[in-house]
């Protein structure tokens, strides 16, 4: 086999990270999380592997990204230094208290890189593929019938509503966490297939593509979660706005030497009667939805969150906990609200990340997230559409439940932000070609 052959060490040994990588996310969760020194010394190794082998990738994607590389890795810091100063205030076991997360944060330089080979994306995309055709199956079959197939085994939850009798988990431990990963992860397989799938129908392949994300709706509506399926909606709809802007951005290529046929092109891309008919249609069935989801049975009201809302914030201030908050799992059975019933956590992203580790984490985690939402802008401007509609349809959870702290969570931003920065220097580097070829 030659020297850049697919068993070299050029290729097999960020194909053999990748797969540590995959077994990493796909064979654990949040109940039973890989340890953070095991996902800190495979970022490392990758890292080194980026390094002696695509030293040249590295440096580039360094020169561009480095400071949201950096950002991401201090979150992990604030985290292993609010564990550490929370150790003496009651916290036992801590390797066994410190979450993987800040492990975690250490892979995303060398996943960077390697989403950077030709082969690597579309691996991803194929094994996401083969999750969301099993889970279309598998999640509504348990949601009738209570039957589990995986390797997690977890008691299903009992809930009735209609014909659903259970709700759905899939191949994770729970249905939450499900939305954490498996229910975004479709529309990245959704996009990178559109994006790379050349049939010989066109039409046929836009229009199917174009309402395909609406019947990943029925494994969404099957977790019985209010937020799960609000984010579900929004990611469907964008995905369906995407694929018709592309379309008016085409016929506008097609015909712009043809004065007579172009039409403008608006904030969205096409600004004809029929575009902003199809958006309004898609906004009115996401009110009339989210209206009936909302008012599902067996369900806790928005005064029980907002009541632990308003306890945790006052538990948070607090000096100098504000700064290096309570660690994750320390003891909490003081925290309940009288006449309420209790939960253990405060069920919104940003107020347990400043309760359990406190400012020192909170703020490089406020602004990795405004790097990732430029990284998710700009992939929306080079027509990825399915890169922010992955993030969009974990949002909503996002703000009635826990984030960062589900590993499931964490896998999905790490993966957005090494995709969105491998798409965004994959277009820096066409354009770059195209202009000298212009400039010749």
């Amino acid at each position: 086999m030659k020297a850049g052959g697919l068993f070299s060490p050029v290729h097999g040994l960020p194909a053999l990270w990748l797969i540590v990588f995959l077994v990493c996310v796909l064979g654990f969760s949040s109940a039973s999380p890989p340890h953070a020194l095991l996902l800190a010394a495979l970022g490392v190794a990758g890292l080194v592997v980026a390094w002696r082998f695509h030293q040249d990738t590295l440096a580039r994607l360094w020169k561009q990204f480095g400071g949201v590389w950096l950002v991401y890795i201090l979150v992990g810091c604030g985290i292993l230094s609010a564990e550490l100063m929370a150790r003496p205030v009651g916290a036992t076991g801590f390797w066994r208290l410190l979450g993987p997360q800040a492990g975690l944060v250490t892979c995303l330089p060398a996943l960077s890189v390697f989403m950077t080979l030709p082969r690597v994306p579309l691996a991803f995309a194929t094994v996401l593929c083969a999750l969301c055709l099993w889970h279309f199956f598998a999640v509504p079959l348990e949601a009738v019938s209570g039957l589990r197939i995986g390797w997690l085994n977890y008691e299903v939850v009992v809930r009735e509503f209609g014909w659903l009798k259970y709700q759905s988990a899939g191949l994770s431990s729970h249905p939450y966490l499900f939305a954490g990963f498996y229910l975004p992860a479709f529309y990245l397989a959704w996009g990178w297939t559109r994006q790379t799938w050349s049939p010989s129908n066109k039409w046929v392949a836009s229009r199917s593509m174009a309402w395909l994300p609406w019947l990943w709706l029925l494994p969404a509506a099957c977790l019985q979660s209010r937020s799960a399926f609000m984010g579900a909606l929004i990611a469907s709809s964008l995905c369906t706005v995407g694929v018709w802007r592309q379309a008016g951005l085409v016929r506008q290529l097609a015909h712009r030497d043809d004065a007579s046929k172009a039409q403008p092109i608006g904030a969205f891309g096409l600004a004809n009667r029929r575009f902003w008919l199809i958006a309004l249609t898609l906004f009115l069935l996401i009110v009339a939805l989210s209206v009936w989801f909302l008012t599902l049975q067996n369900k806790t009201g928005l005064d029980l969150r907002s009541a632990y809302w308003q306890l945790y914030w006052s538990e948070a201030m607090r000096w100098p906990d504000v700064l290096i908050g309570h660690g994750f799992l320390n003891d909490r059975h003081h925290l309940a609200v009288p006449g309420l019933p209790y939960i253990w956590h405060s069920h919104n992203d940003l107020l347990e990340i400043l309760y359990s580790w406190g400012a020192i984490t909170l703020m490089p985690y406020l602004i990795f997230a405004a790097a990732l939402v430029r990284l998710l802008f700009r992939a929306w401007q080079w027509d990825a559409v399915w890169l922010p509609a992955a993030a969009l349809c974990v949002l909503p959870t996002m703000v009635t439940d826990l984030g960062f702290h589900h590993y499931e969570k964490a896998v999905l931003f790490t993966l957005l932000a090494a995709w969105c920065i491998a798409q965004e220097s994959a277009m820096n580097t066409t354009a770059r070609t195209e202009s000298r070829i212009r400039a010749r």
